[in-house]
């Protein structure tokens, strides 16, 4: 697999998530990193949007489709995420981060993903 990749590290997403249904009453805020691997020689080249990923509509897709629905678990909005980035035509690969602040003394709990599109 090609090692290059483009990233969104630390974005904000409002989503209600949680095990109790107190919990999903209201969004919380999730904090995620994406890692998405492809190619991107060619558009190191062209300097054309067109060879490689448009963050702006990733975020908003992922933002959009994260808010249709309440989640139980943060392995459940990583998978979400992650099929959103995997229909992105140049994505080969992705990587998922989401975590939420929820405990005292402990910076955050979450999820981890990866993802590779079946290109067989």
């Amino acid at each position: 697999m090609n090692a290059d990749f483009v990233f969104i590290k630390g974005m904000d997403l409002a989503c209600r998530i949680g095990t109790t249904e107190q919990e999903r009453a209201f969004p919380q805020i999730l904090h995620v990193n994406i890692r998405i691997y492809l190619p991107l020689m060619k558009a190191g080249t062209t300097d054309s949007l067109a060879d490689t990923v448009d963050y702006a509509e990733i975020i908003t897709q992922i933002r959009s489709r994260t808010q249709q629905r309440a989640y139980t678990l943060a392995e459940a909005v990583a998978e979400n995420i992650a099929t959103i980035v995997l229909t992105s035509p140049l994505a080969r690969a992705v990587e998922v981060e989401v975590n939420k602040k929820v405990f005292e003394g402990i910076g955050a709990v979450g999820a981890f993903v990866r993802r590779e599109k079946n290109t067989a």
